[in-house]
């Protein structure tokens, strides 16, 4: 299946909450968002999760339990009108630079646009995944009314082994300020039923 086919799948009808993270993975790597069957190297899939719901990631620990369960996440996610995609449709060099990466953003964001306001509306929080992705898009974004949800400034670290302890603090401040809790209310009560068996 291809990352555009196992992105769809899980498309949500109305997009509350629209991520924006930086290139598709190689295809070699078998390890893009939203594919069900990932065994190592999925940080961002985990933190993200881990960051907007933290209970039931506790209850499926350890984290093999949480990638054998994948697709229980992934309609969560779905359902709470969460959406993934990419700021460049290509995939990046491994060896390209920060800055490199970032021009390629930029270089994309007339195409990033188009894309953002196919899949969303006025209420839509738009939430800028990554530095590149920041400094790639975000004035372009602001200046052609996205709403985008990261204030000025505000640029989130890639959840590597270095960097998962700050993405958590940085996730939680946003989702804070947009009411997250709040917005997933309506799924506490399936939260309870998924549990691991």
């Amino acid at each position: 299946m291809s990352w555009e086919h196992a992105r769809e799948k899980y498309k949500p009808e109305n997009i509350k909450y629209l991520f924006i993270d930086e290139a598709p993975t190689p295809d070699d790597s078998h390890r893009y968002f939203y594919y069900e069957y990932v065994t190592e190297k999925d940080d961002l899939f985990l933190n993200l999760m881990k960051a907007l719901y933290p209970v039931t990631y506790k209850s499926y620990l350890p984290v093999r339990e949480i990638r054998k369960s994948k697709k229980t996440f992934l309609d969560m996610f779905m359902n709470n009108g969460c959406y993934l995609i990419d700021a460049v449709d290509d995939t990046m060099p491994l060896d390209s630079s920060r800055g490199q990466r970032v021009a390629e953003i930029k270089a994309n964001n007339e195409n990033l646009l188009v894309k953002i306001k196919a899949v969303s509306n006025d209420k839509t929080k738009v939430i800028l995944l990554t530095s590149t992705v920041y400094f790639g898009c975000y004035d372009f974004l602001k200046s052609n009314g996205i709403n985008v949800a990261n204030e000025k400034g505000e640029s989130i670290y890639f959840p590597d082994r270095w960097n998962n302890e700050a993405f958590q603090e940085q996730m939680k401040k946003l989702l804070l300020r947009i009411d997250w809790q709040n917005a997933a209310g309506k799924l506490k009560s399936s939260v309870k039923i998924i549990k691991k068996q």
